[in-house]
């Protein structure tokens, strides 16, 4: 592709994503000091040092791990979009049913209702309405839609990881309980991945995976993490990316944390 190309398309990637932040900023409000701290201890989070990677090499580091914790941008379709490819990638390699889809999205409380969606017993808009979608989600339905309906025609069971305040609690009080549910999961699932969907605040060093390592020791068990995160402009419009576009470039930042 020639030069002038890939820098117009970068160009409009970035306006993109630009106006994809603008969009999640106004739904969880511009004021909020809590967020923008979180931001702030993710963005220092992030390793500075990356070497660029195959997909095959991202698949064969999440079969080696129980918890694969995605990072979610909320408003942006290609974030939701990246998990499901990684889905379907991982299901069809591996030939296999044995994954637990976790969602932010959806309260943990809200469970029976999850359920009898994905069974067939309740249609869209009664879930919708039964779990207040709207209101306590509130992001694009259609983004997510793609997911569960994934998750349906796989057979694949999905659970809520969500509090019952939701994004009123704050994010360490979400971590900590969101921990508890993904443990609970592989305890409930023996053998099974577990793949969360999550804000990709959570997945700062001190966030989820510490919650999940401290959840581990007080069980005594074990269970090893990685991350993905997909969509962070600090790689995505670095000067280190070749000059050729492709769009399943993959990043491996440490053995097991991964960006796309």
């Amino acid at each position: 592709m020639p030069t002038t190309t890939l820098a117009q398309l970068r160009q409009l990637q970035q306006s993109l994503y630009d106006k994809a932040f603008k969009e999640a900023r106004a739904i969880v409000g511009d004021s909020s000091r809590r967020i923008m701290a979180y931001s702030a201890k993710f963005e220092r989070s992030l390793p500075s040092r990356f070497v660029f990677t195959t997909q095959a090499d991202l698949l064969d580091a999440l079969r080696q791990h129980q918890f694969i914790l995605y990072g979610d941008f909320h408003t942006l379709r290609q974030s939701q979009r990246g998990l499901l490819r990684l889905l379907r990638s991982y299901v069809d390699r591996q030939r296999t049913d044995k994954v637990v889809i976790a969602l932010e999205m959806f309260k943990h409380v809200d469970q029976d209702f999850i359920d009898g969606y994905l069974a067939g017993k309740l249609s869209e808009e009664a879930f919708l309405d039964s779990i207040n979608y709207a209101v306590e989600w509130g992001f694009p339905w259609q983004n997510f839609k793609m997911i569960l309906d994934y998750a349906k025609a796989k057979k694949l069971p999905v659970i809520g990881i969500n509090t019952d305040n939701a994004g009123r609690d704050m994010l360490f009080v979400r971590d900590r309980y969101a921990a508890k549910c993904l443990i609970d999961a592989a305890e409930n699932y023996p053998g099974h991945k577990i793949i969360c969907l999550i804000g990709e605040y959570h997945l700062a060093d001190d966030h989820l995976p510490k919650a999940l390592a401290v959840e581990h020791r007080r069980r005594g068990s074990k269970g090893k993490v990685m991350r993905v995160l997909n969509n962070i402009d600090s790689y995505y419009f670095s000067k280190k990316r070749p000059s050729t576009h492709a769009s399943t470039e993959y990043l491996r930042l440490r053995k097991d944390f991964f960006a796309s």
